[in-house]
């Protein structure tokens, strides 16, 4: 693969993780770093069997194009973790990433080029799967049925007409893999949970890039506050956004109200705790923001069809 910019020609990359990206780190994956006048690009590549997989950092100075080469296939999907992308693959397939979006595509080679802005921080993730993936997972539609001929005869193709967004199920799918590099049922959960996506969850709500990267900050403020209940007007404040558009837009990205979400966040750490310690369920619910033992049993039942103890014990 090659990587040139605007003002660099071919990017020489390193293996190494630079120290103050050391938080990025996936381990067991291959690093590769480079600099240059455009500024600094980090990636981590995990190669298995069946799936590889990179999670990408771009960090320009200045504004700069860059340049991606590839002879062999490219068969797989783009997530925007951070910030908004704009696409031009082998100069006819267009696609516009905003923050939180993806989509899948097939190129029989690479030459692809995207704008990136000074003093923006970018994050990507990008998976090359084994066209075989498409069988095991055993789903069929129209517009996967193309797809797929569209591979047969070697032509450039996208999935989907338009991004689509990642919901709080296919991001916490992405974020488990990238704990877990190498665990192949994971890497199926990805993929599966991006293709079971509805293809119709977009433009019902015209958001901007500062309304996205507003949406996404309130769920950052969520996650690091689980046991706290914000109001949606306190949530706004401390976002920038207006409550209605908060509202509206933040279902439109997770398919979950900021209250549904709160309340995913609690569950997911309570199965966390229940999993790793022995702290008594009255703890777990003080820790997680339930407060009473009854509140947090009620809720664990309605979502996973059985109580805390009962989970606790399967697991064990």
């Amino acid at each position: 693969m090659r990587i040139s910019t605007t003002s660099d020609n071919d990017l020489q990359l390193v293996s190494t993780v630079p120290e103050d990206m050391q938080h990025f780190q996936i381990f067991g994956s291959e690093p590769s770093y480079g600099t240059g006048t455009f500024g600094r690009l980090f990636f981590q590549r995990v190669k298995e069997k069946r799936y590889t997989f990179w999670l990408t950092i771009y960090q320009p100075v200045e504004n700069t194009i860059i340049h991606v080469q590839e002879e062999n296939p490219w068969l797989g999907f783009r997530v925007m973790l951070k910030h908004h992308i704009h696409h031009i693959v082998n100069g006819s397939l267009d696609s516009y990433l905003k923050q939180g979006q993806f989509n899948f595509g097939y190129s029989p080679t690479i030459e692809s080029k995207f704008e990136l802005k000074k003093g923006m921080e970018y994050c990507t993730f990008d998976m090359l799967v084994d066209k075989e993936i498409f069988n095991s997972i055993n789903r069929s539609d129209n517009l996967l049925d193309k797809f797929l001929r569209t591979i047969k005869k070697e032509y450039p193709a996208l999935l989907f007409p338009f991004a689509l967004w990642c919901n709080a199920y296919s991001q916490d799918a992405i974020e488990n893999l990238m704990k877990y590099p190498r665990d192949e049922f994971l890497a199926m959960q990805v993929i599966k949970s991006l293709l079971e996506t509805p293809a119709d969850n977009t433009g019902r709500v015209n958001l901007t890039e500062s309304n996205i990267e507003a949406i996404c900050h309130t769920r950052d403020i969520i996650r690091e506050n689980v046991q706290t209940h914000t109001s949606i007007k306190d949530l706004a404040k401390k976002s920038g956004i207006n409550s209605r558009l908060l509202k509206t837009g933040f279902f439109h990205i997770f398919r979950k109200t900021p209250y549904q979400y709160l309340l995913y966040e609690r569950l997911k750490l309570a199965k966390q705790l229940l999993d790793t310690t022995d702290l008594s369920i009255q703890m777990i619910a003080e820790r997680t923001g339930f407060h009473f033992d009854t509140s947090l049993i009620k809720a664990f039942k309605k979502e996973f069809h059985q109580t805390p103890h009962a989970w606790r014990k399967t697991k064990a």
